[in-house]
């Protein structure tokens, strides 16, 4: 793998994190817009190493995969976040909630849910 730069004159997501896999799409000006043309591929960059801020100027350096294109200056950039780091929900063996109305008039509970993930076996 080789590392590419890519500078950017506005922050980009506060999200954004080392880790996260970074993609691109080539786009096309219409009107006054740039727009994915619909017929091009995605390319999976690779896997952001660092994010740097030099005098308001934003810089991602990225260990590209070899078979990565050369992004030009109008590609659309977008990112996945790495899912075995980041993942959602609470995890665990047991669980209790207790709901309680503190009102003194009569209250309707329309809807409980929950999420599940199951952490080990």
């Amino acid at each position: 793998m080789a590392d590419i730069n890519i500078k950017f004159d506005d922050k980009p997501s506060e999200s954004l994190q080392t880790g996260d896999l970074i993609f691109y799409t080539p786009t096309s000006v219409e009107g006054s817009y740039n727009t994915n043309n619909y017929n091009a591929n995605i390319i999976k960059l690779g896997i952001l190493k660092s994010i740097t801020e030099t005098d308001g100027k934003w810089e991602l350096l990225i260990d590209a995969f070899d078979y990565a294109g050369e992004p030009t200056v109008n590609d659309y950039f977008f990112f996945v976040k790495n899912n075995a780091v980041n993942t959602s929900g609470l995890k665990g063996y047991y669980s209790e909630v207790k709901l309680k109305n503190d009102s003194v008039s009569k209250a309707e509970l329309f809807s409980v849910s929950t999420g599940i993930t199951e952490s080990s076996k």
